[in-house]
């Protein structure tokens, strides 16, 4: 009755590891229970069948080693009939077995004294007895050693479903009284989810269930002067600025000095498929090796547009990194993708719309031209007067094929499939043909391009035409941002192995946080015009990569933009 009173008390005070302890040693002697009782049952068995083979098999062997001595009548056989028949009548167990012995010792004597064929039967008649007696011993000891294995088996499956049954309701009672604590915390964290700090969970006893519920009362404590103290004011600011960087429409992130990750909004974890514990807090290095879209991403060296599918459709983003700096002092960076889809779609919509335009005008304009060729040939066909008129409308047609070259050359620059023909080229062509592309624009503005080149002009290894395009974009943007009246200035230089092509203008020239944007895909910059896509300069820089050429900025002293090229300087004469 006393146990009974205190036990459960007991229980409470023990620690969880003897709690579990107590549990797997009550399995343990349940599994021993069921291993002694095999065991025991087995050994009954065993000593069964070692019965027959003792008792009964010995005195059929003495039997028929007598029958086979008896067939021989030796004197040896009749020795060893002797001392089977000596070794029979020390071995008998069976009811009826020492009467059957006895009759076939007086046989065997009457036979030794007369040996007839009559006593000889007896004899056999005598030991076919004690076989009998034997083999029947042989079949009941084999029922019983059956029905013994038999109920053997009952006992072990009657054991088992016992120890079964028992398991099977500590197995349901014991984890409940073990989890019970576990639950009751488990709803205290709850509670405290749905910022119920006042909430307390029982924690009565010793073991370590009921230490962790008193840690845990302390917490909810804590968390309830917490959420009452000026620190909740800290709380709400943080949780706003983590808005305003959630409510930023490019995917952005920012990394402190120590290439640590401060903040990264949902638009970011959403293009990463990472998540914000991942990414938040950890270095920004060991993040890279784990995923390639944030490497590109953190990535300045690469410039083209990146191809990200979002929610099934491909969208284009660019790179875009702004250094943080206080009093001078860098304190970090961020880096963000800004989404450029819907300018990729309109450029292609509009190299298209070029290339396709100009292809369809260039048939016409040649056959113009062709007619213009034929009337300027035919004697007698145009007046001494009209042909002034008619060499005009010559020039005007090759102005529009050479118009429409260029507008081919541009589609097939910007979308990828544009073929070069690098020949030895003088400086001074490449320099005529972008003057006079740009002459019209320059004479409406009334702007002076002064050139400065060597003589005799250096030669290059380029594509004259394509060249020319990239030096006539570079001295169109001069125009557009030349905001006083001194010149623009072309200089033409040999620096070493290379021919520098370099265009000078006293505007506005570029913010310094704008530099790396601008050789950049979809990236127009402040001094550009609102209608600008950020294509010039990317374009440029592909014509002059693709003919192993490189492109450079640098800042014009005291104000303005110096925007150059340099291509191979060739070694052979000019060809053509």
């Amino acid at each position: 009755k006393s146990v009974g009173q205190h036990g459960p008390g007991q229980l409470a005070c023990m620690k969880l590891k003897t709690k579990i302890i107590l549990a797997v040693g009550f399995f343990f002697a349940l599994l021993m229970l069921i291993a002694g009782a095999a065991l025991y049952l087995q050994h009954q068995v065993k000593q069964s069948t070692a019965l027959v083979l003792k008792d009964n098999y010995e005195s059929l062997q003495y039997s028929h080693s007598m029958l086979a001595q008896l067939n021989e009548a030796s004197d040896t056989s009749v020795v060893i009939f002797e001392r089977q028949l000596r070794l029979q009548e020390q071995n008998i167990t069976e009811p009826g077995e020492q009467i059957a012995t006895h009759q076939l010792r007086s046989r065997f004597d009457n036979w030794q004294l007369q040996r007839s064929d009559s006593l000889t039967g007896l004899l056999r008649q005598s030991i076919q007895h004690i076989i009998r007696l034997n083999m029947d011993a042989i079949e009941r000891k084999n029922r019983i050693a059956l029905n013994q294995a038999k109920n053997t088996t009952d006992g072990i499956t009657l054991l088992c479903a016992v120890v079964f049954l028992i398991g099977l309701s500590f197995l349901f009672s014991f984890p409940a009284l073990l989890l019970h604590p576990i639950s009751r915390l488990e709803e205290g964290m709850q509670e405290i989810r749905r910022k119920n700090y006042r909430h307390r969970v029982p924690a009565d006893g010793t073991d370590e269930l009921a230490q962790l519920g008193r840690s845990f009362n302390e917490m909810a404590s804590r968390l309830d002067e917490y959420e009452h103290s000026n620190l909740a004011q800290i709380r709400f600011e943080k949780e706003r600025a983590e808005a305003v960087v959630n409510s930023l429409k490019d995917a952005s992130l920012g990394v402190d000095q120590s290439g640590r990750i401060l903040f990264a909004n949902e638009q970011a974890l959403e293009l990463l498929h990472l998540p914000y514990q991942q990414v938040v807090g950890n270095q920004l290095s060991k993040l890279c090796k784990q995923n390639d879209l944030l490497a590109s991403m953190v990535n300045d060296e690469q410039s083209v547009p990146l191809k990200i599918v979002v929610a099934g459709r491909e969208e284009y983003f660019v790179r875009e990194q702004t250094a943080i700096e206080k009093d001078g002092e860098p304190l970090g960076i961020v880096y963000s993708l800004h989404n450029i889809t819907n300018f990729q779609q309109r450029d292609t919509a509009k190299t298209n719309l070029i290339a396709t335009i100009s292809h369809e005008l260039k048939t016409p304009v040649a056959s113009i031209k062709m007619g213009i060729n034929v009337l300027a040939n035919t004697p007698g066909a145009v007046a001494e007067e009209e042909k002034p008129v008619l060499a005009g409308m010559q020039e005007d047609a090759n102005r529009l094929l050479r118009i429409i070259s260029e507008l081919l050359n541009m589609a097939q620059v910007e979308t990828g499939k544009m073929t070069l023909q690098i020949t030895a080229v003088a400086s001074s062509r490449i320099i005529d043909q972008s003057l006079a592309m740009v002459a019209p624009q320059a004479q409406a503005l009334g702007q002076l391009i002064q050139v400065s080149v060597a003589n005799p002009p250096p030669v290059v290894l380029a594509d004259a035409d394509k060249a020319s395009w990239a030096l006539a974009n570079l001295l169109g943007n001069a125009l557009r941002h030349a905001q006083s009246a001194a010149p623009i200035q072309l200089k033409v230089s040999t620096q070493h192995e290379w021919i520098d092509f370099v265009v000078i203008d006293e505007g506005i020239g570029i913010a310094a946080a704008q530099v790396p944007l601008l050789f950049k895909k979809y990236s127009p910059l402040p001094r550009t015009a609102p209608s600008g896509s950020g294509l010039g300069l990317s374009i440029v820089k592909e014509i002059v990569e693709a003919q192993h050429g490189e492109v450079y900025y640098k800042p014009n002293q005291p104000q303005g933009a110096m925007f150059g090229f340099r291509l191979p300087a060739a070694t052979q004469p000019v060809q053509g």
